[in-house]
């Protein structure tokens, strides 16, 4: 069945910033003239650059935005059932990553965050992590800051493991820190496992973790409850099923149910991937963790995702709403179902 694909401009605005702005093209004698765009995603301002076979000057000055909530694809391209529905049964956001391996960094096209590209390979507590990331200095840069867990989930490769990202991230270890503390405990944060894919709280005192910086604007959310059992996030340009039907389900009952649901004239509903499902989390809440104004109705439990686990094809990823955990769960298990439809 043929897949979807993502927005034009998003696509249209990437090519304009990789082939102008990031080095994807150009060789000897190339002259570029002081440039601005602006875009909904990414303002990008790049100084005057000369070339030739004996002299070479570059400045280049790069403010980043988040690129407007956009949830990047999951990087699952394997089918692990029959069933139309599953992640990989649409392409939306692609991952895609510009590479500055000799200085340092990463450039995340559909975000428009710009990422540590190695790090420094020692574990920290949480305080010296984020100490860790302001104290940076990269690429010129002054400006970092220890990610959010919603930021580090974005750069989580699930159609692998061990680890779970693009392999270009060099050196990868397993749990790194993010900036997002625990609402359910004063001296908890929350922490990435790019062995697996999972996201969960730690102690921040006890607990040694790894950083990877990032800089660039967060995001955050633009939720509009549009009063026919719907709630658009214009961030991301998605629409979600306001309130479940209250039935849990198992994985290929959550895809299917999805896939045949009729709400507000609409019948292209589809089940989220995990990122797209963690997108919702409020982790400032707690059960559930989501706002209960545009989402009134929310179990604080297990909600599926159409995303499967790479290194375990009978289990598959779930966003758990008592807190926001990232976790994964057996197909034939039950939990519940919030259906999605856009990207």
């Amino acid at each position: 069945m043929k897949k979807r694909f993502g927005r034009i401009l998003i696509a249209v605005v990437a090519v304009l910033i990789c082939t102008a702005y990031l080095g994807c093209g150009g060789g000897d004698g190339e002259s570029t003239t002081t440039t601005t765009t602006k875009s909904a995603s990414i303002t990008t301002t790049v100084a005057t650059t000369t070339t030739s076979a004996t002299t070479s000057s570059s400045t280049t000055t790069t403010v980043l935005v988040r690129a407007n909530g956009v949830v990047p694809d999951t990087g699952q391209v394997k089918q692990f059932t029959p069933s139309y529905g599953e992640d990989s049964d649409y392409s939306i956001n692609l991952p895609w990553y510009s590479f500055y391996g000799d200085e340092g960094s990463v450039m995340d096209i559909i975000t428009g965050l710009m990422w540590q590209w190695l790090d420094d390979g020692m574990a920290r507590t949480w305080a010296n992590a984020g100490s860790y990331c302001d104290n940076l200095m990269l690429q010129g840069y002054t400006d970092w800051r220890l990610p959010t867990v919603k930021e580090l989930i974005d750069i989580v490769n699930y159609g692998t493991y061990a680890p779970a990202i693009d392999s270009r991230f060099m050196e990868t270890k397993s749990s790194y820190w993010s900036s997002t503390l625990d609402s359910d405990n004063s001296l908890g944060a929350w922490g990435m496992d790019f062995y697996h894919g999972s996201a969960a709280r730690s102690d921040m005192l006890a607990i040694n973790g790894y950083v990877r910086c990032v800089r660039g604007e967060a995001s955050t959310q633009q939720l509009t409850a549009n009063g026919n059992g719907t709630v658009s996030d214009h961030a991301a340009s998605l629409v979600w099923q306001q309130q479940d039907d209250g039935t849990p389900r198992t994985w290929e009952g959550a895809i299917r149910y999805c896939g045949e649901l009729s709400l507000d004239g609409n019948i292209d509903w589809r089940l989220p991937n995990v990122k797209e499902l963690k997108s919702i989390v409020d982790y400032t809440k707690r059960f559930p963790s989501i706002d209960i104004t545009a989402f009134p109705v929310t179990h604080g439990s297990g909600y599926w995702s159409s995303t499967s686990s790479a290194y375990n094809s009978s289990n598959a990823w779930l966003v758990d709403f008592s807190h926001g955990d990232v976790g994964n769960d057996d197909k034939t298990g039950s939990n519940y179902v919030r259906c999605v439809r856009g990207g």
